[in-house]
């Protein structure tokens, strides 16, 4: 019996030591995986890179880690990045003539501006992600390999619905999602740890 408490002793010990670096590998794959541009994936491992280097280093506690989790689980960046990849993964591959395409990254941008400036609430968007995507058992979202190009027509119209109703202006917007990143990871390192 004494033996197998030592056991569980030291696995969880175990654990605890390599959750930062467990927690980093799954994150860095997921932010390599996506449809960002090389530098933004760069820069966004950089601050994971940053966030468990300050975490081992004793300067950020576990509740510290969680709040940025909870940042972004509750930030509109993710969604938005949802949005646009959908846009790069769908609409440029797409049968749309260059006029419809450009029109839907117009669409979307308005949609993601209006987001990012809080016109437009995060759940508003979720709808937009139906056309392309659906949700597993679990609730969570599964790209589609492939989406018609009447989908992606209505997807483009419920954005520009989204984008008119809430009065977004008209023009070019892009979001820097690394130096979203930074912020979250700069907010949690400055709280001294409880």
């Amino acid at each position: 019996m004494f033996v197998m408490a030592c056991v569980a002793v030291f696995a969880g010990w175990y654990a605890w030591k390599k959750l930062p670096d467990w927690s980093r590998s799954a994150m860095v794959s997921v932010v390599e995986q996506s449809d960002l541009p090389p530098d933004q994936k760069r820069r966004i491992v950089v601050q994971i890179d940053r966030l468990v280097g300050e975490y081992k280093a004793g300067r950020v506690n576990f509740q510290q880690l969680q709040q940025v989790a909870e940042e972004f689980s509750e930030s509109p960046l993710f969604g938005l990045l949802m949005v646009l990849a959908a846009s790069e993964k769908y609409i440029e591959p797409s049968g749309l003539s260059a006029d419809e395409k450009n029109d839907a990254r117009i669409a979307m941008q308005r949609v993601a501006r209006g987001v990012y400036e809080k016109l437009i609430t995060p759940d508003k968007i979720e709808p937009l992600l139906d056309f392309v995507s659906r949700k597993d058992s679990q609730g969570n979202r599964q790209f589609e390999t492939t989406v018609s190009d009447e989908n992606l027509k209505n997807m483009i119209a419920e954005c520009r619905r989204l984008a008119d109703d809430a009065k977004v202006p008209e023009g070019a917007f892009e979001i820097d999602a690394a130096a979203e990143v930074e912020k979250a990871v700069d907010r949690a390192i400055s709280k001294p740890a409880p």
